[in-house]
Formats: C-alpha cells, sequence, structure tokens
C-alpha cells in the first residue's frame, strides 16, 4: 500500500476522506465496466479522471468562498439562499430563521445530489471510447 492513501485517511476527518473512497470504488467499478487496460497516460487523461479532477477543483473553489464570505455577514446573508428561500419568520426575536441542520428533508437533498453526482462520474468514466475519439487526430472528420 503506498503512503499517500495511509497519510491522508490520518489527518483528514471521516467527512472529507468519505467522498475520496467512495470516487476510488467509482473508479475502480468503472475501470472493471469499461474493460481493457488502457497505457498509463490515457487512463490519466481519461474523461472520468478529468471529470473527477474538475469536482476536486469546483469543491476547492466553493469552500474558498465560504471561508471569504463568513468575514463579510452581509454577503453572506445575501447569498444565503436557503433562508431567503426556506426560512421561516422567529416569532420571539422577529427574523427570519433558516436552520439546515434542524430540517430533515436538507440531508435528503444533499446525499441524492452527492449520488447524482456519483452516478454520472461512473457513465462518464465507464464509456468506451467509440472508434475515432481518443485524442488521436488521425481520422477525419465524419459528415
Amino acid at each position: 500500500m503506498s503512503a499517500l492513501p495511509v497519510a491522508v485517511g490520518m489527518y483528514l476527518p471521516l467527512g472529507a476522506s468519505t467522498p475520496i473512497f467512495v470516487g476510488g470504488m467509482l473508479r475502480l467499478v468503472a475501470d472493471r465496466l469499461r474493460g481493457g487496460s488502457k497505457s498509463e497516460a490515457e487512463s490519466e487523461t481519461s474523461p472520468g479522471v478529468l471529470l473527477s479532477s474538475g469536482y476536486i477543483a469546483g469543491g476547492t473553489l466553493c469552500g474558498l468562498i465560504i471561508a471569504f464570505m463568513a468575514f463579510v455577514p452581509e454577503v453572506q446573508q445575501a447569498m444565503n439562499l436557503g433562508l431567503h428561500v426556506f426560512g421561516e419568520v422567529n416569532e420571539q426575536t422577529g427574523k427570519k430563521e433558516w436552520k439546515p441542520d434542524e430540517v430533515g428533508w436538507s440531508k435528503v437533498v444533499s446525499v441524492v445530489t452527492f449520488l447524482l453526482l456519483g452516478a454520472y462520474l461512473l457513465w462518464v468514466g465507464s464509456r468506451k471510447e467509440r472508434p475515432g475519439e481518443g485524442g488521436g487526430g488521425s481520422d477525419p472528420p465524419r459528415m
């Protein structure tokens, strides 16, 4: 076993390492569905790897945006779609509140979204390339 998965598992919390594990399992299933081994260079530039890299980059950018919004409460309040769409007025304070941790369906929506992203990644990663695809560029374009 290489040292990287062990090191990642040691310092990341379970909530952060679980999606990594699920992604690895999706890669295993996609490779088996696609069949046929590719060269190392082809497998590292496959559509599934590129899509999962985009997922990682997008998650990182969203995390940074959320962290910066924590410093500006007005922007955070304006961007809080849950508050604007699902918020309820607190009778004691008279202010609109949204507590997603107390709403059961918000967790269901999160899990369903995660499953949809995973299913799309599995679909993209397990597709077999048709003749003429694969970045070779040697085939003439079809009309």
